[in-house]
């Protein structure tokens, strides 16, 4: 009796385990081998052989390059390395006498100095000697060598050098746009090169430098045409450009998205608010204008000509004030508004450019270092 039922109760759970697993869907079959060999190729693809290769290229491969003579360039203008050795040895080796490159041994240096004989690391503040006696395309293999071993970075890799030229194409500038030497030159290529204007300077544009001398930018200052001549660091006269200086008037005004605050309920309203906190001056506690608006020029883009102004309904509670910060070597607009919050109240400051003009509402609330 009891075998019986066992046998009966076997057969039940059998049958029932057929109809569970007999016909399974068809997004459950899977065939093992097709699955393996799936798995192995996945396997493999996630080895590479150029794991390791530490050149990442810049001027290298791409329509860019050097302009011809001698030249000290940085890393980021020529070749940048992801996983330099301090105690490597680098070669660049090109395949005309035209052209010659190699490490500059005073930033070989001052890296080793400054992080250990044997440091490895993401690194492009190398420089490099150049000298490109003519214009051409070159071919250059750059080889590693590191405990013995000598392995390709790169092979044959493509480097452009041109002639340097002026442009020979007019070039258009606006009055609020400061423009880059560099597209005063022919060709887009890495190096160093001498401004000067010899028509039209200082009343038309000008030359602003930086700290440490190096030309950083033109700036267009009225309407008309200048000249500038270019030559290389070794004195080489490289042509003169021509630049004519348009006004870009302002055709519109708008508050920024910015522009906006949230009052003690939590109410979204239009405007900006100002903490003024009763121990401090309120020019400690000033908030620069210019993330509250946005200018539309007539021409091109957002940087116009025409002066920006800004008033205070109620200087009591909230002052402007404007930061002349064009000092030689700085590229920012002289046009630096502050608004100084005096008082808790509210006020509405009134920004005006050319014949546009928009309102900016503004709370001022008032606190201490014990609330």
């Amino acid at each position: 009796m009891k075998s019986a039922y066992l046998k009966k109760l076997a057969a039940g759970v059998l049958v029932a385990a057929m109809a569970v697993t007999a016909v399974p869907a068809v997004s459950q079959l899977v065939n093992p081998t097709v699955t393996a060999q799936a798995a192995k190729k996945k396997k493999k693809a996630k080895k590479t052989k150029n794991a390791k290769v530490a050149y990442l290229g810049s001027a290298f491969d791409q329509d860019y390059g050097v302009f011809v003579g001698k030249q000290i360039l940085g890393g980021g203008e020529l070749a940048v390395f992801s996983n330099y050795k301090a105690s490597g040895k680098y070669t660049f080796t090109t395949n005309s006498k035209d052209l010659s490159i190699k490490l500059d041994n005073s930033s070989v240096k001052m890296l080793k100095d400054s992080f250990g004989k044997d440091w490895t690391r993401n690194n492009d503040y190398l420089s490099y000697d150049v000298t490109a006696k003519k214009p051409g395309t070159y071919k250059v293999t750059i080889k590693e060598k590191y405990k013995g071993k000598t392995r390709t970075l790169k092979k044959n890799a493509k480097l452009y050098v041109y002639e340097p030229e002026a442009e020979s194409e007019e070039c258009t500038a606006f009055i609020g746009n400061y423009i880059s030497p560099s597209t005063l030159l022919s060709s887009s290529a890495a190096g160093d090169y001498n401004y000067e204007v010899v028509e039209g300077a200082d009343t038309v544009l000008s030359v602003i430098t930086k700290d440490d001398g190096a030309y950083a930018s033109l700036k267009p200052i009225a309407e008309g045409q200048a000249k500038v001549k270019i030559t290389d660091l070794y004195g080489k006269d490289c042509g003169t450009a021509t630049v004519t200086v348009m006004a870009n008037h302002c055709a519109k005004i708008e508050l920024s998205d910015e522009a906006y605050y949230y009052d003690d309920d939590d109410n979204q309203k239009p405007g900006i608010s100002i903490t003024r906190y009763s121990d401090e001056t309120a020019e400690e506690d000033s908030v620069y204008l210019s993330d509250y608006y946005v200018l539309y020029g007539k021409v091109e883009d957002c940087n116009v000509s025409d002066p920006v102004t800004i008033t205070s309904s109620n200087p009591a509670v909230v002052s402007v004030s404007q930061t002349d910060s064009d000092e030689e070597g700085d590229e920012e607009s002289s046009d630096s508004w502050y608004a100084a919050p005096q008082s808790a109240g509210d006020a509405v400051l009134t920004i005006s450019c050319g014949s546009q003009s928009v309102q900016l509402p503004v709370h001022v609330k008032v606190v201490s270092d014990d609330d």
